[in-house]
């Protein structure tokens, strides 16, 4: 994506071209999902590109999206890096020729292209505008969905989460309640102790499948970054090893870069930091059927550019921008693996920060609601 570029010198004059536009109508929650149709004018009658890009869904009251901000949503949609189960959203949603969006098509909207797009766009927007309330309206539902999804709720989540349904109180009472009560059942099947999830059957729903192990001689660079790991799991360095391309757990696929670049972006904590890399080698040893994810890690922000990141005052929205390049190899174990996430890949100068960056919105209760719904479809 290319406007963050350039959106804290360009904003003003980018809306002021498009101040006498009319808006294309901002696809808000406050409304059930379903509840959409054909509903405005044209936004400009001299521009054939300004006709096109109005929007079909109909929504209560609120912000609107101007014709650029739908261009940004659009090249972000066209050029995020998301995995394979992630339901995709239409590369020209908002559009006439897009048509409505299903309910995980709208999930994926606001809690991850709608984060790497405007949010982002509309950091440092005037107080009280309709770029702030945007930015309000996408940071509040987003925030709702990724605290009820996160595997543990700390203090700071429960005294977040009323505030949260009281300034958006219908999508607490629409968008969670209708479409993710599945998952909340899932998401709690994970957590609890080990006894009771025998009794329950959870191994049932969240069992791994089978995976086809070649046999793999590490090089010396790859043997020094699974080296703490061995020593970790008390085992010898001099081990024979397998190797696979993909691995799958819990209904979703991990696979090496090569294999598939969407499901190697995972989002991981290790030692009580969190953290995001790409996988590149799927390895374990004969005496352990445990697999070593080795991933070449995203280097934090320093201090300074870390106050140029749009999502460091939002946590819930588990987005974050980390620096792309010089990246760091290093090995983890499946309990440090949160999940996959989504990533966008920002040229050097992007949001300000001279070095190129990657934009990245973890995908937790993406996850979640995507085992919610195909355990609906099965039954």
């Amino acid at each position: 994506m290319s406007e963050p570029d350039t959106a804290s010198s360009s904003r003003h004059n980018d809306q002021s071209a498009h101040s006498s536009t009319a808006r294309a109508k901002y696809p808000r929650a406050a409304k059930s999902w379903t509840d959409t149709e054909s509903s405005f004018a044209p936004s400009g009658e001299g521009s054939e590109t300004s006709q096109q890009l109005h929007s079909t869904l109909k929504f209560s009251t609120g912000p609107t999206l101007t014709v650029h901000e739908l261009e940004i949503l659009h090249k972000t949609v066209c050029n995020t890096i998301v995995p394979s189960w992630l339901t995709r959203v239409p590369h020209k949603v908002g559009m006439p020729m897009c048509g409505t969006l299903k309910a995980a098509e709208w999930l994926s909207l606001y809690t991850v292209y709608m984060v790497l797009s405007l949010v982002a766009y509309h950091n440092d927007a005037e107080p009280h505008s309709d770029a702030s309330k945007i930015h309000l309206g996408i940071t509040l539902a987003t925030q709702i969905v990724n605290i009820c999804f996160s595997r543990s709720l700390t203090p700071d989540d429960v005294n977040t989460l009323p505030y949260l349904l009281s300034q958006y109180r219908v999508v607490g009472q629409t968008m969670i309640k209708k479409h993710t009560q599945r998952g909340f059942f899932l998401n709690f099947l994970r957590n609890i102790p080990p006894k009771y999830a025998k009794e329950i059957g959870a191994n049932i729903i969240l069992r791994a499948a089978a995976t086809n192990w070649k046999p793999y001689s590490p090089s010396s660079e790859i043997a020094a970054a699974i080296k703490p790991i061995l020593h970790e799991m008390d085992c010898d360095t001099a081990l024979q090893f397998q190797m696979t391309s993909s691995w799958k757990f819990g209904g979703k696929c991990f696979s090496t870069y090569a294999e598939h670049h969407g499901d190697s972006y995972v989002e991981f904590i290790h030692q009580g930091t969190k953290g995001y890399g790409v996988i590149h080698y799927i390895i374990r040893s004969h005496e352990h059927a445990q697999p070593m994810f080795v991933l070449h890690v995203f280097r934090d922000l320093d201090s300074q550019d870390e106050h140029k990141n749009p999502y460091r005052l939002l946590p819930h929205l588990n987005a974050t921008v980390k620096y792309n390049h010089n990246l760091i190899l290093k090995a983890f174990l499946t309990k440090d693996i949160i999940g996959h996430c989504a990533a966008l890949h920002n040229p050097a100068q992007t949001f300000c920060i001279n070095k190129p960056t990657v934009s990245l919105v973890g995908l937790q209760s993406m996850s979640m609601a995507d085992m919610s719904s195909s355990d609906n479809r099965r039954s």
